[in-house]
């Protein structure tokens, strides 16, 4: 029993420092494997644990956009040329967020974005039911938009704490290893997903004007596109 708990603290060790080791750690600049500490009261684990919840908040919050997007496409009667697939929407619903998902879910968002645009051009041909259907739909995506935002605000909370945080030791754990690896990556690439949505939500907001689709804006949309101007 000694030599298998030997054995797995040896792992646990080891797959720390590899992790620790990794060129995004000491994106931070973060100076040894065992060295750190926290700044301003934040530890390793917080940092971690803000952050794990911030990918879910946006892998949720992303998964509820393209269901919403898919369905305004069902009610228009035209198809999305490159939206996300059945199983990627499902794992982001599932909170299963990494580098590849973020590049996924952005480009889906950068396409819907131009599709709208093309669709905004002329008035559409559409009947009351469809009109209901869309209004329904949008409110769903400004809603997740809404839910994005949070999420993002939680990532950069992160970010910036983990700035001066120093290197997690290797007794902080694997989570707060992990998070210093991807805070640095994967960071930059949810911003670029946010920037993406608030142009789906800028056309969104054109293709009900133009096609006098009347709805009631969630609150809190208009301080989620103000977050948009931090970055």
């Amino acid at each position: 029993m000694k030599r298998r708990k030997f054995i797995t603290s040896s792992l646990i060790v080891a797959t720390s420092a590899t992790v620790l080791g990794s060129p995004a750690v000491h994106a931070f600049g973060l100076n040894s494997l065992t060295g750190g500490g926290s700044s301003g009261g934040a530890s390793w684990k917080d940092i971690a644990e803000t952050f794990t919840g911030g990918l879910k908040t946006i892998g949720k919050a992303a998964a509820r956009a393209a269901v919403s997007v898919n369905n305004i496409m069902d009610a228009t009667k035209l198809k999305q040329k490159e939206g996300l697939t059945a199983s990627k929407i499902k794992e982001l619903e599932e909170g299963k967020v990494n580098a590849d998902t973020l590049a996924d879910v952005s480009a889906s968002s950068k396409n819907t974005a131009a599709e709208l645009k093309n669709m905004s051009l002329e008035k559409i041909e559409l009947d009351a039911e469809q009109k209901k259907k869309i209004a329904v739909a949008s409110a769903d995506y400004f809603t997740a938009f809404i839910d994005a935002s949070k999420g993002l605000l939680k990532l950069v909370e992160a970010k910036d704490k983990a700035s001066g945080a120093g290197s997690p030791a290797i007794t902080d754990g694997l989570a707060a290893a992990q998070a210093a690896k991807d805070i640095p990556v994967l960071t930059p690439k949810a911003i670029e997903f946010f920037k993406n949505s608030i142009d789906v939500v800028k056309e969104l907001r054109k293709f009900n004007q133009t096609n006098d689709i009347a709805m009631a804006e969630p609150a809190g949309i208009e301080d989620a596109l103000k977050i948009g101007l931090e970055f």
